[in-house]
């Protein structure tokens, strides 16, 4: 599991948690630094930008291919961001890694901004249908829980 925020126009990495039962262990590490569009958890971030910082962000970090199905195009691109936010949650299918699906949700401040970014990643073709759903909540809960934490509540909460 991977905890990334986007701070000086870069995603970061801050914390990372293996799975001991996952015989798969993903080489990122706390503090690495990508592109702002990366995988899960940057465009998760991305998606709750105001438009005009998502445009900055990608004049400072064009898109560029990572893996064979990564977004190129900026119309693409921004559609995607915006059918992010209206799930509230991202599923990044081999964008950044070839074989490699992740799925990312928000993480939330007292405010309801989303500060941070909770993504887990694993092999695409390792996880049925019925198990991405249930990947999908538990990234949602997870989010959701750690959100609480921060001070935010929802509708639900109340």
């Amino acid at each position: 599991m991977f905890l990334g925020i986007l701070q000086n126009n870069e995603l970061i990495y801050i914390d990372k948690r293996d799975d001991p039962r996952n015989p798969i262990i993903f080489a990122s590490r706390i503090g690495t630094r990508r592109p702002p569009h990366f995988g899960m958890l940057g465009q998760l971030l991305m998606a709750y930008l105001p438009d005009n910082e998502v445009d900055q962000l990608l004049v400072h970090s064009p898109l560029i291919p990572f893996a064979k199905k990564s977004i190129t195009d900026v119309k693409e691109f921004k559609q995607s961001l915006l059918n992010t936010r209206k799930q509230g949650f991202f599923i990044d299918e081999e964008s950044a890694f070839d074989g490699i699906t992740g799925v990312a949700a928000p993480i939330r401040n007292f405010t309801g901004a989303v500060v941070a970014a909770i993504g887990i990643g694993f092999i695409s073709s390792s996880v049925t249908a019925d198990e991405l759903k249930q990947i999908i909540n538990d990234m949602i809960e997870t989010a959701k829980e750690i959100s609480r934490e921060l001070g935010w509540k929802n509708k639900e909460d109340l």
